[in-house]
């Protein structure tokens, strides 16, 4: 990959990678980390600059998130129970100055991972690339968002 492309991508793409790596972990370090990871991993290996690229970096950034777990596991005992504490440092507070933006993206946090993702992944694409994207059939996804947006409402 040339360096103009490189810098292009990461401009393009750096900011949605980083919110979904924040969305995972719910850690400003770790998901910088993830998103550094996956640059690096396109640098030195994607060729292709097609459209699909941003789905390719989805899927090494998830990769990298699941890597990640797994080496956590490892290293706390089985005896202790890990729970995912709220970074202090609120970085969505810079990114999104409208309050109901904020109170919105706050609850998509807090939603089971599955229905996170999905609902993050329809601000940035369709349901077909969601539905190869998590394996998932196109109406599990629907009533997924569907169900998940109506508990929004009810919350609101």
């Amino acid at each position: 990959m040339r360096n103009n492309d490189f810098n292009q991508l990461y401009n393009q793409y750096y900011q949605p990678l980083y919110l979904y790596a924040l969305s995972l972990t719910k850690n400003k370090e770790d998901a910088l980390d993830l998103v550094q990871n996956t640059f690096i991993k396109a640098y030195l290996s994607y060729e292709d600059t097609s459209h699909t690229i941003i789905y390719w970096l989805i899927r090494v950034l998830r990769n990298e998130y699941i890597d990640m777990v797994r080496k956590k596991k490892k290293e706390i005992s089985s005896d202790f129970c890990f729970e995912w504490v709220e970074d202090p440092y609120d970085f969505t507070k810079e990114l999104i100055n409208n309050e109901k933006k904020s109170w919105l993206y706050s609850q998509i946090l807090k939603l089971p991972l599955q229905a996170r993702q999905v609902m993050l992944f329809s601000l940035i694409t369709n349901d077909q690339n969601i539905s190869e994207l998590l394996n998932i059939s196109l109406e599990n996804i629907r009533t997924i968002r569907y169900r998940t947006k109506k508990q929004l409402k009810e919350k609101a």
